[in-house]
């Protein structure tokens, strides 16, 4: 397994660059805008004296994931990120290390085990500590159903539960999607809280949570296929905008060129 790098001196300097040079600025150069549906008030999760660790957990439809996982946590979340990721990603993209990546081996199950004993561990012992993963594993459809969920991500909550008492899901849906724009727009959507505590009726059942965490991000892709049909970005207000592309740019010439232009022949 390959760890995640968190240097006192060398890790906050990391994830400034890599979240303000690389992420922040690639996802504004390729999408239109990144707009979220947020369902309840996620700044109660941090209001509290000892906060619940937050397990997020999305579907998989583009190479672009991760980084909209960063820009949800960055601008509201806010939370110590634990992303569990493919070995290869790891290992050929290590500065990623410094935002909390370390690898899994999903068809090594002594590995799978060990990458989640290493993520209830980090995320027992964190203050604010957010668990990032992919339960498909791989690329799908965004249309596939049943999604298909790998046995970790059950284990991690109820480990998690057992260890600390508490788990918070935030199931997040993701698609990417062209909507008259030159450039795509990303949109998100998340459910309210899911708060398993010991008393749950699957608090100790690996099998029953990962049932029970499927189920609700079955729900919340249906709901947001369900809006982009219907083009409702009403309840989807833009997290982060992208720079203009050529149809904004040309837009912005023209209509300054009518406003001199207007103004010349009215002054004339």
């Amino acid at each position: 397994m390959i760890k995640e790098i968190n240097t006192p001196l060398v890790t906050p300097v990391m994830r400034w660059l890599i979240r303000r040079v690389l992420i922040q600025g690639a996802v504004q150069r390729a999408f239109h805008a990144v707009r979220l549906r947020v369902e309840g008030d996620l700044t109660l999760l941090g209001t509290r004296a000892d906060p619940p660790v937050i397990l997020i957990f999305s579907n998989h439809v583009s190479w672009w994931d991760a980084y909209l996982w960063d820009i949800f946590n960055t601008r509201l979340l806010r939370v110590e990120p634990i992303v569990m990721a493919e070995q290869r990603t790891v290992r050929n993209y290590g500065f990623f290390r410094h935002l909390g990546l370390f690898s899994v081996d999903r068809l090594n199950p002594r590995a799978a085990v060990e990458a989640i004993r290493h993520a209830v561990k980090r995320a027992t012992a964190a203050q604010r500590a957010g668990v990032f993963i992919f339960p498909q594993g791989e690329f799908r459809p965004f249309e596939q159903r049943p999604l298909g969920f790998f046995g970790g991500a059950g284990r991690i909550v109820a480990d998690i539960v057992a260890a600390k008492g508490a788990c918070v899901l935030l199931p997040l849906a993701m698609r990417l999607e062209f909507l008259g724009h030159q450039k795509p727009e990303a949109w998100l959507r998340c459910a309210a809280p899911i708060s398993i505590t010991p008393d749950h009726p699957v608090a100790a059942n690996a099998k029953g949570l990962n049932a029970l965490m499927e189920a609700a991000l079955t729900e919340e892709m249906d709901g947001l296929a369900a809006d982009l049909f219907a083009r409702d970005d009403t309840r989807y207000p833009v997290l982060l905008r992208g720079t203009p592309d050529i149809q904004e740019w040309w837009d912005g010439v023209r209509r300054s060129a009518a406003r001199i232009f207007g103004a010349r022949s009215t002054g004339g």
